[in-house]
């Protein structure tokens, strides 16, 4: 009991639906893929984010925005594999202690996968 202002169902329909939400999340990164990669029309884009990621009008524009600019095209992918770099080395560090360290240390992702026990990379300096 944490006397938090958040009830046990809403922390359990967290626990639940979180998995679920994070593949929706990485959608994004399809999107600005199928815009800068693949080079499918705007609109198309948009209709398959409304399809597959289930988000509004407003959301979709918001994102859209984001990835129309080069620069910010790639920030998506940052969220995405820094998330995946990220958890399982939390798991092992801990999550307050790994917190605190992230926020005291730089670490580069050579160092975060070898603490989690991961394969190095595949290639130097890459996330994959």
């Amino acid at each position: 009991d944490l006397d938090l202002k958040i009830s046990a169902e809403d922390v359990e329909r967290e626990v639940l639906v979180s998995p679920a939400r994070d593949l929706l999340r990485d959608l994004t990164c399809d999107a600005a893929l199928e815009l800068h990669q693949i080079g499918l029309p705007e609109a198309e884009v948009r209709s398959r984010l409304a399809e597959r990621a289930l988000r509004s009008a407003d959301r979709i524009e918001h994102d859209l925005r984001g990835l129309r600019a080069p620069v910010w095209a790639a920030y998506a992918f940052t969220y995405a594999a820094g998330r995946r770099l990220i958890a399982p080395w939390l798991e092992t560090q801990g999550q307050s202690a790994g917190f605190g360290r992230l926020l005291r240390e730089q670490l580069s992702p050579g160092q975060l996968r070898a603490e989690s026990g991961e394969p190095p990379a595949l290639f130097p300096g890459s996330l994959v």
